[in-house]
């Protein structure tokens, strides 16, 4: 907002300077031409005597051609007027009636931007200040935070190394704890497998006895067969 509070009042100085510039060429050109005239004249002609009628004639061509430069350079300056305010006016006395309440208007407004910008000027300078207590303030803040949290660091370090020295023999033992029942698990695996075998290894046994009992079984039964 601030920007655009000069970026205008630029505008309203160029404006302003731009007029003062016209109005100043204005004067002067009405000062040099009106108030100091230069009649053109062959500077080789002689000068007629002082109340002859060619002295007459001389000066009465003399004054016309000044009355008609300061007509030139009144409307001249009535133009630019013209120019300058945002009505669109050809009549002469209008226009410069315009003019003064234009010129008018701009003053009340460079007045009225003025006490506006000023007031803008003190809030944003009160906010400013506000805003760099609140940083202060939490700058303040922070290095009360910074301190506790390192005095909470070096209070808690030792709970914190003690907390990991306890994790690291638990996760030890823990694995130590897994180690020897994953070698009970393989110790009765082992077991179960000779277990099997030998009941496999048995019953063949059995099998192979009861065959040959029933073998001999046979054999006697024949013979006694055959000895009836």
């Amino acid at each position: 907002m601030s920007s655009t509070h000069q970026t205008v009042g630029q505008q309203v100085t160029n404006q302003s300077s731009s007029q003062q510039a016209v109005q100043f060429q204005t004067l002067q050109t009405y000062n040099t031409s009106i108030l100091h005239p230069q009649p053109t004249r062959n500077i080789h002609t002689p000068k007629p005597p002082v109340g002859s009628d060619e002295w007459l004639k001389q000066r009465r061509a003399n004054h016309k051609e000044v009355e008609r430069r300061r007509r030139e350079i009144i409307n001249e300056g009535i133009n630019e007027l013209a120019k300058l305010i945002p009505e669109d006016e050809k009549n002469k006395g209008r226009i410069i009636a315009r003019a003064v309440q234009y010129i008018q208007r701009l003053k009340e407004q460079e007045s009225t931007n003025l006490e506006k910008w000023t007031l803008e000027k003190l809030l944003c300078e009160q906010a400013i200040s506000e805003l760099s207590l609140q940083v202060e303030t939490l700058k303040h803040q922070n290095s009360q935070l910074k301190a506790q949290l390192a005095a909470l660091t070096q209070q808690l370090q030792p709970q914190y190394q003690t907390a990991t020295a306890t994790a690291t023999a638990a996760n030890s033992t823990a694995q130590n704890t897994t180690t020897q029942t994953n070698q009970n698990i393989q110790v009765q695996n082992k077991i179960q497998v000779t277990n099997q075998t030998q009941i496999q290894s048995n019953t063949s046994a059995n099998t192979q006895a009861v065959q040959e009992s029933q073998s001999k079984v046979g054999t006697v039964a024949k013979i006694e067969k055959e000895k009836e």
